[in-house]
């Protein structure tokens, strides 16, 4: 295991078990090349890809760390 990958899986652990089933869900969607738009945004979960990216995004722009595009 590389040590970005290590790095990466330590600060996965350190989140809640609902955040780390839905990076998981990602990332083996990636590894399995469900790439496809309609797939990616779809899953299991009620909390889609779309949805977390969106929590994602606010919880940026809430932080101060986005900027307005021109």
């Amino acid at each position: 295991m590389t040590e970005l990958f290590e790095a990466t899986v330590k600060r996965v652990q350190a989140l809640p078990e609902k955040e780390q089933d839905r990076l998981a869900h990602i990332l083996m969607a990636e590894m399995d090349g469900a790439n496809s738009w309609p797939e990616a945004f779809e899953g299991p979960e009620e909390d889609t890809l779309l949805d977390l990216m969106a929590d994602t995004a606010l919880e940026h722009y809430y932080a101060g760390r986005t900027r307005r595009l021109p």
